[in-house]
């Protein structure tokens, strides 16, 4: 499935049918808890609308490349930092972990 700017125009989301249900492994999310603005997304519209018609094939597992898997339901197209989740990119400083946070 095609998937286009989440980091280029390129992008796709392979979809593997399973026993088990639909699984999605896409880069449409960072990790389960977000960040809901991407900041490498070079259209975050289309990132948003790929991440809604994600969510309407109901797939029952979503593999992302830079957390674990999570079962994906509609709260996961508004991912609020208010529930205490603090983005991952929060704790960088020139692309390395600042070791003061």
């Amino acid at each position: 499935m095609a998937t286009p700017r989440v980091h280029t125009a390129e992008d796709t989301t392979t979809l593997v049918e399973t026993p088990d249900g639909l699984i999605a492994c896409t880069h449409l999310w960072w990790s389960e808890q977000g960040p809901t603005q991407d900041p490498l997304a070079e259209d975050q519209a289309a990132l948003e609308r790929s991440r809604a018609r994600l969510l309407e094939l109901k797939s029952s597992l979503v593999v992302i490349g830079h957390g674990a898997p999570f079962r994906p339901n509609p709260a996961h197209l508004l991912i609020p930092t208010a529930l205490g989740h603090r983005p991952w990119f929060t704790h960088l400083r020139f692309g390395h972990a600042d070791e003061r946070m």
